[in-house]
């Protein structure tokens, strides 16, 4: 083999250096926290985590979104995620309006106001990130920015900017970018998931005709368990008070103390 140009110890070296500045500063836990927190609200509300980066950060984007409908380190139910890397989406909005609208043309059809969008960017001046941001602001989109250097012009137009100060390089930004997204998908894992039965613990009022007919006596059936991404079927059933039925969509306890005969 020829002899490299570079030692590879001083890579490792310089990642490792990076790393304890990025520990060392006052308010990364917090920043991080934050984050897991925002898309674990995200999700108990209904919502969607939409992620998007271009080149590498667009790989932590896919990475991301398929850590969490597929799984990171937990059995569970898929948790709602999707990364905007659509080829044919992508090169039809290119096309037509300009590769600066590529994320914030998707926002406009598929964000809604309980969603989330990560945006990822080692520069933090990514055009079509600054754009994805602003359509979040006007549709009341929460946004969680990653980013690097001094933050750019996206640590002001985000919710949420995590700043990882490193002004060589991209690659040494990226790859605590890479430890950051770990981190939150594990935190979420751990809010969102009864460890005990490997289930998804997000509640919400159960739609159909039991939920309907539930109301009535003064209360909405109340899901313990939803694979949200199936819809409630119609319920024809007699719980006994205080009992869980198990079902094709949900796991939930019957409300009332006693009496109910639905």
């Amino acid at each position: 083999m020829d002899k490299l140009s570079f030692n590879v110890m001083d890579d490792l070296k310089e990642s490792q250096a990076v790393l304890s500045g990025f520990i060392e500063a006052p308010d990364t836990r917090e920043l991080i926290e934050k984050g897991i927190e925002m898309m674990v609200d995200s999700i108990r509300a209904g919502g969607k985590i939409i992620s998007a980066g271009n080149g590498g950060s667009m790989c932590d984007a896919m990475h991301f979104a398929e850590e969490l409908t597929g799984r990171y380190r937990l059995n569970r139910p898929a948790l709602p995620a999707i990364s905007i890397c659509d080829p044919c989406h992508i090169t039809c909005v290119g096309n037509d309006y300009g590769f600066d609208y590529v994320f914030s043309r998707f926002l406009e059809g598929a964000g809604f106001k309980n969603d989330v969008f990560l945006g990822i960017s080692t520069s933090g001046n990514s055009r079509n990130i600054i754009e994805a941001c602003r359509v979040c602001r006007e549709k009341g989109i929460k946004s969680i920015c990653l980013l690097g250097k001094d933050g750019g012009q996206l640590k002001d137009l985000c919710d949420l900017a995590i700043i990882v100060p490193h002004e060589g390089y991209a690659d040494r930004v990226q790859e605590i970018h890479t430890m950051i997204i770990h981190i939150f998908i594990r935190g979420m894992e751990n809010l969102l998931t009864d460890r005990r039965s490997w289930v998804l613990t997000t509640r919400r009022p159960m739609l159909g005709a039991h939920a309907t007919r539930h109301s009535m006596h003064g209360a909405w059936c109340t899901p313990g368990l939803i694979d949200r991404w199936r819809p409630p079927l119609a319920i024809n059933h007699r719980p006994r008070p205080g009992k869980s039925w198990v079902g094709a969509c949900c796991i939930w306890t019957c409300p009332r103390q006693a009496g109910c005969r639905l």
